[in-house]
């Protein structure tokens, strides 16, 4: 029961193994009594901020009471609850594995608390931006450049246009994250951090209003992300992954349907250079007969936006 903390927290190695079957044992049982675990949800939660080792098994754990508590969470949650969570983004970093636990978790309250998280906001993104300058963020692996960019996606979908004032930082982070290449070695890890790059642009651009000069330089930049990141591949756009081409083909069509509401001409003659554009063509293309079902709705829905920007284009002139 959610009473029982010792049992979570001994001493000794032995007792550590334990710790960690316990946890696990913990994250299941949530998964199978989530009326029980809603009842408990505020003891749990605090239980498992409690956890001295095995941060990353608790943090798992806390992942599925937030999953079962949906919006609810908010209850849970305090000044405090941030900042433990916001230690584990300090130098010297414990893992590399608890960081990407880390933000994953904070971009699953940020999910479920939506504006609710608001008055956190700066805390955490303050704590976000010191570990991305800090000398020690520079010898990381990829796979934790890419939890950013999902937490950041998380952040802004939950915050929604309150997250435009972290907008500038935000968009040197992807600008950043985009210019990294792959050798052999790295390519997927590379691949992965694409993929989370493409997300986040479609997240800012689902999530924030944005006058169409705004609206013009972000989407100028996630079409060239797009195109770049097709002619990396070997192959070309007809030979992307469906990861890539599946987020692809999402921000494609985000970004022409985000034109729709925009009159100004400059708004009409992007919409033409995207129907036109061969590259993005071959991308939904590709992703309309890639055999995944998900990928394959994502470039329908890119082609239907496309063709209402068509048709507003050709209205205009």
């Amino acid at each position: 029961g959610a009473a029982d903390v010792d049992v979570l927290m001994p001493n000794g190695e032995e007792k550590n193994n334990i710790t960690g079957s316990m946890i696990a044992i913990l994250g299941a049982a949530l998964i199978k009594n989530p009326v029980t675990a809603r009842k408990d949800a505020m003891q749990l939660f605090n239980l498992l901020m409690r956890v001295p080792d095995d941060r990353e098994g608790a943090l798992l754990a806390m992942s599925s009471l937030i999953d079962v508590c949906g919006e609810d969470i908010h209850t849970c949650v305090s000044e405090n609850t941030f900042s433990q969570l916001l230690q584990h983004l300090d130098p010297p970093f414990e893992s590399w594995h608890l960081i990407r636990v880390t933000l994953g978790t904070l971009g699953q309250l940020a999910r479920s608390m939506e504006v609710k998280i608001k008055p956190y906001a700066d805390k955490i993104m303050t704590s976000l931006f010191r570990f991305l300058h800090c000398t020690e963020y520079a010898q990381l692996p990829f796979k934790v450049n890419a939890a950013v960019l999902d937490f950041v996606s998380d952040f802004a979908l939950g915050l929604q246009q309150d997250f435009a004032r972290y907008l500038s930082h935000t968009l040197g982070l992807i600008h950043r994250s985009s210019k990294i290449t792959a050798n052999v070695d790295s390519a997927w890890l590379v691949g992965e951090l694409r993929v989370s790059v493409l997300e986040t642009y479609t997240s800012i651009i689902q999530s924030i209003a944005m006058p169409w000069h705004e609206s013009k330089r972000i989407f100028e930049s996630a079409i060239q992300a797009i195109k770049r990141f097709s002619e990396d591949v070997p192959g070309g756009a007809a030979a992307m992954d469906v990861p890539l081409l599946r987020a692809a083909c999402g921000l494609i069509g985000d970004v022409a349907a985000k034109l729709l509401p925009h009159d100004a001409s400059s708004a009409l003659m992007f919409a033409r250079r995207l129907v036109y554009d061969d590259q993005l063509l071959t991308i939904l293309g590709r992703g309309a007969k890639c055999g995944d079902s998900s990928t394959e709705a994502s470039a329908r829905y890119g082609r239907e936006m496309l063709s209402k920007s068509y048709n507003k284009y050709a209205r205009g002139h």
